[in-house]
């Protein structure tokens, strides 16, 4: 990456919007000390002090990778990635479902989907996408085994202590036995809430880096 050379460097930016107070000690120490480093060697801009060593394909391959290690025919859909919520998990769930019967199949997709919130309940996009999949498989009667996995890389989903979730087709069915009315729950943004009765929640902590969500679907041969 280059820095255009008419580009200011971070203590003029610091400066002109009068930030020094604002910012963290550690991070003014960093900004003066570039900048009198480059004062001193008579520099423009220091180039940026980082590179980009993973992205969501880095993520989407190792899923792959693993899923075929596993015995599973695997493909990676580039194309569903970061549509309205509803749209990309029909386009999933319908990609799932008609994949010729044969070995047992995964579907990785990634990115972020958009989900608007509706309530006041605790969840984001990734245990939504879980939830809204979870009705879908009930709804479709399909005879074959079928697991949704949705999590976010950085461990956590929206306002969740949650990275995500994982469904099969028997969710909504134990949900109902719970007395759980899973639209009711994704009425009013409470996936959270749902899967935590459920027991299936992926809750590991904020892992420190975050290269976007990351949706696993499997169905058996």
């Amino acid at each position: 990456m280059n820095t255009p050379p008419d580009a200011p460097n971070a203590i003029e930016v610091v400066e002109h919007y009068q930030l020094e107070t604002r910012l963290p000690q550690a991070v003014m120490k960093a900004v003066r000390t570039a900048a009198r480093t480059s004062q001193e060697e008579g520099l423009g801009p220091a180039p940026p002090a980082h590179v980009v060593l993973l992205d969501n394909g880095t993520a989407l391959e190792a899923a792959h990778s693993k899923a075929r290690a596993l015995g599973f025919t695997s493909a990676i859909l580039n194309d569903i990635s970061e549509q309205p919520i509803e749209t990309g998990c029909d386009l999933l769930l319908s990609r799932l479902f008609t994949e010729p019967p044969g070995d047992p199949f995964c579907l990785i997709s990634g990115g972020e989907f958009s989900c608007p919130v509706r309530g006041d309940g605790r969840g984001g996009r990734n245990l939504e996408t879980v939830l809204r999949c979870a009705i879908r498989l009930a709804e479709s009667n399909n005879s074959q085994h079928f697991v949704i996995l949705s999590a976010g890389t950085d461990g956590i989903d929206g306002n969740s202590p949650a990275a995500g979730a994982i469904a099969d087709e028997t969710t909504i069915r134990r949900a109902r036995e719970l007395g759980l009315d899973a639209h009711e729950f994704l009425a009013r943004s409470d996936s959270y809430s749902f899967f935590e009765r459920l027991n299936t929640l992926i809750i590991n902590g904020p892992t420190g880096t975050n290269v976007r969500d990351l949706r696993i679907f499997l169905r058996s041969s």
